[in-house]
């Protein structure tokens, strides 16, 4: 399986169309939250989702910008198939 890192922008968006957008990434499999390899999770920036796949990237990215163009006509999408994660995120409150 491969690990990707997307993040979406859609431009002019409001409040509701991201909210919208976080069901659809999280309907289609990607989390808004990453798991650390002690077992905590932590929140990933607004409009960042971590996915797992077997899926190659060219395809998560087609499947991310129809989801996205959907909500919000033209979307900026970025994709990355990662190999090691280095973050400081804020844990998820009362998750673990």
């Amino acid at each position: 399986m491969a690990e990707y890192m997307i993040r979406i922008v859609l431009h002019g968006a409001d409040g509701e169309e991201y909210d919208q957008l976080h069901e659809e990434m999280e309907a289609a499999g990607a989390s808004r939250s990453i798991r650390a390899d002690d077992g905590k999770l932590y929140d990933l920036p607004n409009a960042e989702y971590y996915l797992e796949t077997e899926r190659l990237g060219a395809d998560v990215r087609d499947i991310v910008v129809e989801i996205a163009a959907a909500i919000r006509p033209d979307p900026s999408v970025l994709v990355c198939k990662a190999t090691a994660f280095f973050w400081r995120l804020q844990p998820v409150p009362g998750r673990s």
